[in-house]
């Protein structure tokens, strides 16, 4: 111990003598480490990290596809849930679950607010196998309709409205202007996907809703628990034979499913949860990792030239009677001191630079809201620090290995360069760092390339000088569309006073969101050819003003105005490639094309009128 104590402070000495070596060696492994621990605390919390639930990898998300009709992942039907509950052994349980937003009012809140909500069968509790922080989940009995007037509300709700209280349990709360029971509360710590839900209401279906009307009606999100031992494969399995058999069942639906090339896929939760999102992670890491390596070798040829430079005091030690494990020693704790200094100050620019962590949408994952410095990050930093402090105090020992003390005094008495071994090791050091640095620099442009041709793809609007709001309205208030439409109209007459503002529209979905209804369409006239896809275009719901708004350039024909009412012909605006699939060469303007109603009429074929 008093030997190490001794190396510390000579070390320390020697490094403080050489201030510049030491304050760049300090920076260049800050920045390197920050980099390297920030990328890691992500993809720990991320990728690595298991659901937040218990026995995580017995869960599975199923979804349906029609990549013929152009939806290459759809959600699921009700009838779905209860053919996979009766047909699917390989399930402990399954659920469903779709996002929502409503208002609450009551219950002391100062103002009617809007909120996010999540609507889920009373099973959605059990998949996950969590239970209430107070009270109680759903009952199966809540499943029915005229029953299901009950909410399960978040730790963060009850600690807002309610301050926490145990009586919160029995209260009531206006949902959409609808009394609710509170009979639950969940616990601080859970999340499931989206982090700002408030609330949860169970899903009780109607008759019409159960029936064989709505296959294929797909609104609804579908997860499900592995019993133990039963694998995915077994789980994919039985849902094809589900498939296969209502095949068999209604044979008139065989054609339009089979062209639409139907089928269900059964994935790890997890996996379908993080997405594309893992494999743009793993790059970012790789490249982090590459840069730590250009900073390890630039802070070993430092260190190279600085050994050089005390080549004759080592050698001299030596032959005065220091042992080369004794030297080894010293060069390690001036390594050692160096790679904690930067570990220490990288680990505040790791910790600063993770604070950006939410605003890049992490904590949309279930645990990304946990992305930090936690103990397996912090054991990833020592691990760090550890090798690259090994790694740069071993250079210069290896650059002396085999050299005596008269070869270095004759060397540099000479020539005043180094000994044949240290410029041997700077060789290298320069080309592994030339290597390094041209791998990371290809990778870079290939990165650049890709940004600059994303950047050149025309989305079809302008968002610049564009200011977006959202507006939810209590379904008990606004019931129709007529009444949804007066307001709105009268929201955006006031937009359109304010000075300065050009245009102002209203849309359900803006662009690049996702929320939109792929509902099948057909066009008055058209006959489908043998073997083609029914199509399922992205609808959206927009009124005057919204495409000058946004910017989006007619190519022929009008956009809509005030005076496309209720009363009025409903008319539709349809993008190039929809209209090149029902008119190809042909004028789309005044053509017609309906949306069917109901299942019967996506089963017959278009016909001539």
């Amino acid at each position: 111990m008093e030997r190490l104590l001794q190396d510390i402070r000579f070390a320390t000495r020697l490094l403080w003598k050489d201030r510049s070596f030491s304050l760049t060696t300090v920076a260049t492994l800050a920045l390197c480490l920050a980099a390297n621990v920030a990328i890691f605390a992500i993809v720990d919390g991320v990728l690595l990290k298991p659901l937040p639930f218990s026995e995580p990898d017995l869960l599975i998300r199923i979804f349906n596809k029609y990549p013929g009709a152009g939806v290459a992942i759809a959600d699921n039907g009700v009838p779905d849930y209860y053919d996979r509950i009766a047909g699917m052994p390989a399930l402990e349980e399954i659920a469903m679950y779709r996002s929502s937003g409503v208002t609450i009012s009551g219950s002391g809140l100062p103002d009617a607010e809007r909120v996010s909500a999540l609507v889920v069968t009373p099973s959605f509790f059990r998949v996950l196998r969590v239970q209430p922080f107070r009270g109680q989940g759903f009952t199966e009995a809540n499943g029915e309709v005229g029953q299901d007037k009950v909410v399960v509300i978040s730790h963060g709700f009850w600690q807002r409205v309610f301050g926490g209280r145990d009586d919160a349990i029995g209260q009531d709360v206006r949902v959409s202007g609808e009394p609710h029971r509170v009979v639950g509360v969940l616990a601080r710590d859970f999340r499931f996907i989206d982090p700002e839900i408030q609330l949860m209401r169970p899903a009780a279906f109607t008759a019409r809703e159960k029936s064989d009307e709505s296959r294929h009606s797909n609104n609804w999100s579908q997860m499900a628990r592995l019993r133990p031992g039963a694998t995915r494969e077994q789980a994919q399995s039985q849902v094809d034979g589900i498939n296969a058999a209502n095949l068999e069942r209604f044979p008139q639906w065989r054609e339009i499913l089979a062209n639409a090339r139907f089928s269900t896929e059964v994935v790890d939760f997890q996996k379908h949860l993080i997405g594309d999102t893992a494999s743009t992670l793993t790059m970012l890491w790789g490249g982090a990792i590459f840069v730590l390596l250009i900073g390890c070798v630039n802070i070993a040829n430092l260190a190279l030239v600085r050994s050089t430079g005390r080549m004759r005091e080592l050698a001299t030690r030596n032959a005065l009677g220091a042992s080369s494990g004794r030297l080894v020693r010293q060069s390690l704790t001036e390594s050692s001191i160096l790679a904690v200094a930067g570990g220490g100050l990288g680990l505040g620019l790791a910790w600063w630079a993770l604070q950006a962590a939410p605003f890049l949408g992490f904590d949309q994952f279930p645990s990304g809201s946990e992305v930090g410095l936690d103990t397996r990050v912090l054991g990833f930093a020592a691990t760090l620090v550890a090798v690259v402090g090994v790694a740069v105090g071993i250079i210069p020992i290896l650059a002396m290995r085999g050299v005596s003390i008269a070869q270095v005094v004759r060397e540099e008495g000479r020539s005043g360069t180094a000994s044949r071994g240290a410029r041997v090791m700077r060789r290298v050091m320069v080309t592994s760092q030339i290597a390094v640095a041209l791998m990371l620099l290809i990778g870079a442009g290939a990165l650049l390339a890709s940004f600059e041709r994303v950047m050149r793809i025309d989305p079809g609007f302008r968002a610049d000088n564009v200011l977006i709001g959202r507006v939810s309205l209590p379904e008990t208030r606004y019931a129709d569309d007529q009444a949804l439409r007066a307001v709105t109209d009268r929201i955006l007459e006031r937009f359109r006073a304010i000075p300065g503002v050009q245009s102002a529209g209203a849309t359900s979905t803006l662009p690049f969101s996702g929320n939109y209804n792929d509902s099948v369409i057909f066009a008055e006239g058209y006959q489908m050819q043998p073997g083609e896809s029914l199509v399922s275009p992205a609808r959206v719901s927009a009124g005057d003003g919204y495409f000058e708004a946004m910017g989006v350039r007619l190519l022929s024909g009008r956009l809509f105005t005030a005076a496309d009412t209720e009363d009025r012909q409903k008319v539709l605006v349809v993008d190039k490639e929809l209209a090149e699939r029902f008119w190809p060469g042909a004028d789309a303007i005044g053509k017609r094309m309906y949306f069917p109603e109901n299942i019967e009429d996506i089963m017959a074929k278009p016909r001539e009128e």
